[in-house]
């Protein structure tokens, strides 16, 4: 227990490594600058003394604002450019936060959604969020991984896929099939072998596996593999579910901005014809 206890905790950290590696790969793209991780590193390793000369000191306060902007709101190339996307968010009656989450969708400098690409955002959107769900029902046999005891095992010349403990045994994909247990194997026939879903051969391979005195340290070494590797791929697919659920809420957002641009020139073109 206490070695399990050791692996899994540098495991742990090393999953704790892992995600602020991808937090700040996340800040990198999203503000598509190289500037947080390089003043964050300055800070760290040079201190936080403040900068004396006023001009570096009002540049950097400048960089800081646009990666800011960048990071919470749009992918805008300079600091003027902010400026203006935050006047035309106010004109437009247009919430820079929903502009943001539109991602590429969302062209800054034309600052529109492209009719052609207004016209297949539901489809993204619906075929996103569908990928992110399938994926989600892909984790729930991993997480069967950390909820046995077992291990899980396959038979070299039937594919058998099953589980197995100490004291008992249970074939995986056979519906309604009983737990093989041990004491059966000194039964005549092995027992009513055929309700566990097992083969007459597959029940003696399991019999003698058990007998061998190794088989208990064999079943927890097994078993520790199979949360570790299955720790790694729900790590694997969370994230990229959560990346197709991202993609999906793109298309929303891209979807919003559209339909509040086109009635905001619907507006203006009623106005006019008014006068």
């Amino acid at each position: 227990m206490f070695s399990d206890f050791f692996t899994y905790s540098h495991v742990a950290g090393l999953l704790s490594g892992v995600a602020g590696f991808i937090f700040f790969g996340w800040m990198i793209f999203r503000t598509r600058s190289w500037y947080i991780l390089k003043y964050f590193l300055w800070r760290v390793f040079h201190g936080k003394s403040g900068i004396t000369d006023p001009v570096i000191k009002r540049y950097l306060g400048e960089q800081s604002s646009l990666m800011l902007f960048r990071f919470v709101a749009v992918d805008a190339e300079t600091n003027q450019d902010a400026q203006e996307l935050i006047q035309w968010s106010k004109d437009k009656n247009i919430s820079l936060e929903t502009v943001g989450r539109a991602g590429g969708y969302f062209n800054p400098k034309k600052r529109c959604v492209s009719e052609k690409m207004a016209r297949s955002l539901t489809f993204f959107r619906r075929a996103y969020a569908s990928l992110s769900i399938f994926v989600i029902v892909l984790m729930l046999p991993t997480l069967l991984t950390f909820a046995t005891s077992r291990a899980i095992l396959a038979f070299k010349t039937s594919d058998q896929w099953f589980l197995l403990g100490n004291d008992n045994a249970k074939a995986i994909f056979a519906w309604n099939a009983e737990e093989f247990d041990r004491s059966q194997c000194s039964q005549p026939n092995l027992g009513d072998v055929a309700k566990a879903g097992f083969a007459q051969n597959a029940a003696i391979s399991i019999c003698k596996f058990w007998s061998d005195q190794k088989t208990s340290a064999y079943i927890e070494t097994t078993v520790h593999r199979q949360r570790v590797a299955g720790a790694w791929l729900l790590l694997i697919l969370g994230l990229f579910s959560f990346k197709l659920w991202r993609d999906s809420g793109q298309a929303r957002a891209a979807q919003k901005v559209h339909e509040r641009l086109s009635a905001s020139s619907a507006q203006k073109i009623e106005a006019l014809a008014n006068e």
